[in-house]
């Protein structure tokens, strides 16, 4: 409302628009200055009283990284997204030049700064700054104050306090300057939040650092597009005439400059500045590529690696005001949600890691990316390139070698064949070299195994997208792997000493050869005719291999192979685990390995009393075969696996699940 309401309004063309009439209006929304008729200071506009208001609370925290808010600012101030900025930069310096000459000094702070931040800083610091003007130490050019920590004790926002000492005897240019210095310090308060405590300081929200010096230079530049320079800097021009480096006091003011105050600025005359050209190059490496990547990215909050945590809660999410510092360290991004930063020194032994942050120190893993798998990585970049979790200790001997050979199945066993191939996945599609050699290595020295097969060949053959060269060769070695004299005596006892408890004691009474399977001249049944033969793994095998082209291919290659190694592919003696047999019942001589092609799809096998039983699942497709067990005729269905026999039976289902019906 006009102050003059009896007197008529008058429209004028306001170029910038912030108002129609040329009547003044409490309003304070032009930025051009009218002289007073006296010196009389006007009333103060509302928005001038909210910067005064002691009691006037404002929490605002944008939760973002202090990278984020550089790029932000510069982003805002391009030429593109803010055309008219550097116009309506210059129109405010002639407003506070036209207020200083009128002799408001003390009014420039407060008329201009509203408009200051709508220009500068897209109004993110609307109502969240107390502003005041007044005499302070004289060495500074004012102080900003963490929210609720300024000498007034009323205040609960972020303070801004210029020195009036200072500036009342220079132009209002460098009012302006200092006072856009401090709001750079607002504003990273606003953006980033609070500073926490003295761990904070290196972060940079009140200090003259990249960031500081990054936007402070973008807005100097924008105030020379239309009118010379700002006089703005990392430290301020400001000297009273009787100031200078000779003067016997002024030695005595600079060392008792008073800096352990974490919670304040310290805008001294003597900061020193950072060469521009480092500001760039740093900046285009660490913020510039946040604008476009996810917004996790953006958050003040960032992931770590937890070393004293287990499992999934091996990550801790912090302040990245407690972590290391942006340009210590690097960041990857994972499936778009978490931002995990990882201190360079950690990743210095993986130069094939340590390329992908050549052009910025965000790296973002592909979206299908295994978190778990993933999280190894972390763990082998943490343990300086040693290992990562599950111990291989279980399942290696000396002496021996992998590809390991297929043992009974433990659903609670641990996935040590999974994890180094997924770890081998996540490394090939991010071209990680390094990290692949040290997960093939673990595939390769594994020399047993009692994880599902056909779920360690599914995540190489079933992922829907071509197979890797080096999983497929080492595939093909794991089907035609097969045990050697003594193997699974050897892992029997190693795994009876084992701390993990996954292996029960129960297998200390299993006959030798490996679930009952022998080739021809004794020798042990490979991986591929157990997965082929076994009703727990033959109907997922057989379908896994008619949807991969990729197994088909090397199933025939592994069979190629075998038959030219003179290895049986048929039947041989049978036995169930010797759990489903109670131990009187075992009394007799081991069965007898029989010829497949001798007997055109029957075989004859003597047990006696013991688990030695022929198991359709190792028949080659026949209707039908025939043994002897406990001296009475044994009927064996190929295709339900079932099992009748002389006192009782014994059948197994399409599961591979075993029941005893009585004897």
């Amino acid at each position: 409302m006009p102050f003059n309401s009896h007197q008529s309004l008058h429209p004028y063309d306001n170029p910038l628009g912030f108002g129609r009439y040329s009547s003044a209006s409490d309003s304070e929304s032009e930025t051009f200055y009218r002289r007073a008729p006296s010196r009389i200071p006007r009333p103060p506009s509302s928005l001038i009283a909210r910067l005064k208001d002691e009691r006037l609370r404002c929490d605002r925290n944008l939760g973002w990284n202090i990278d984020y808010a550089t790029a932000f600012i510069v982003s805002h101030l391009d030429e593109k997204k803010s055309p008219g900025a550097a116009d309506t930069l210059k129109r405010i310096r002639i407003f506070g030049e036209g207020i200083w000459r009128d002799g408001h000094f003390h009014d420039i702070p407060y008329r201009i700064f509203n408009k200051l931040d709508e220009t500068l800083f897209a109004g993110h610091l609307k109502d969240a700054v107390f502003l005041d003007i007044r005499p302070i130490q004289r060495d500074v050019s004012g102080v900003t104050f963490n929210p609720g920590q300024s000498p007034n004790k009323r205040v609960q926002r972020i303070s801004i306090v210029l020195n009036a000492n200072l500036h009342e005897h220079l132009g209002s240019k460098f009012l302006v300057a200092s006072l856009i210095h401090h709001m750079i310090h607002a504003y990273f308060l606003v953006a980033c939040g609070p500073q926490g405590g003295k761990d904070h300081v290196d972060y940079g929200r009140l200090t003259h650092g990249m960031h500081f010096g990054k936007i402070m230079h973008t807005i100097k530049h924008l105030s020379c597009a239309k009118a010379k320079p700002l006089p703005l800097g990392f430290g301020h021009p400001l000297r009273r005439p009787f100031d200078n480096s000779y003067h016997p006091y002024h030695s005595d003011r600079i060392s008792n400059r008073n800096t352990e105050k974490w919670f304040c600025t310290h805008c001294y005359n003597d900061v020193p500045p950072i060469p521009e050209k480092d500001i760039e190059a740093w900046y285009k490496t660490h913020c510039a590529p946040l604008l476009d990547l996810p917004k996790c990215t953006q958050k003040a909050k960032i992931w770590i690696w937890d070393e004293k945590a287990k499992g999934s809660e091996m990550l801790e999410e912090v302040p990245r005001a407690r972590t290391t510092p942006t340009r210590d360290a690097v960041e990857f991004v994972l499936a778009g949600a978490k931002s995990i930063l990882v201190p360079k020194e950690k990743i210095d032994a993986f130069p094939h890691i340590t390329k992908s942050f050549a052009k910025s120190r965000v790296c973002k893993l592909p979206d299908d990316t295994v978190e778990s798998a993933f999280l190894k990585i972390l763990e082998l970049l943490h343990s300086n390139g040693n290992e990562y979790s599950p111990d291989l200790a279980p399942v290696t001997m000396p002496g021996r070698k992998g590809p390991p050979v297929v043992m009974p199945t433990c659903k609670d066993e641990r996935p040590y064949l999974v994890t180094d191939l997924r770890v081998f996945g996540v490394a090939a599609k991010m071209g990680w070299d390094d990290v692949k050699g040290i997960a093939i290595q673990r595939l390769k020295s594994q020399c047993v195994t009692t994880e599902d097969p056909v779920t360690v060949l599914r995540e190489i053959y079933g992922t829907g997208k071509e197979a890797d060269p080096e999983l497929r060769s080492w595939a093909r070695a794991f089907l035609a792997k097969r045990a050697t004299s003594g193997t699974e005596g050897e892992w029997h006892h190693a795994r009876a000493g084992a701390t993990d408890g996954i292996v029960s004691g129960a297998w200390d009474a299993a006959i030798p050869g490996r679930w009952g399977l022998t080739g021809f001249g004794g020798e042990e049944t490979p991986n591929l005719v157990l997965l082929e033969r076994e009703l727990g793994f033959r109907e997922r095998f057989l379908e896994l291999r008619d949807r991969s082209a990729a197994l088909h291919i090397d199933v025939l290659k592994v069979r190629g192979a075998l038959a030219g190694n003179n290895h049986g592919m048929g039947l041989a003696r049978s036995r169930l685990p010797p759990l489903l047999f109670p131990r009187e019942h075992m009394g007799l001589a081991a069965p007898v390995s029989l010829h497949p092609q001798h007997y055109s799809g029957r075989g004859f096998g003597v047990g006696g009393g013991r688990s030695h039983v022929l198991r359709s699942s190792y028949l080659d497709e026949v209707d039908s075969g025939y043994g002897v067990w406990r001296g009475g005729a044994v009927s064996v269905d190929p295709y339900r696996g079932r099992v009748l026999g002389g006192g009782g039976h014994f059948w197994r289902d399409r599961l591979g699940e075993m029941e005893y019906d009585g004897w």
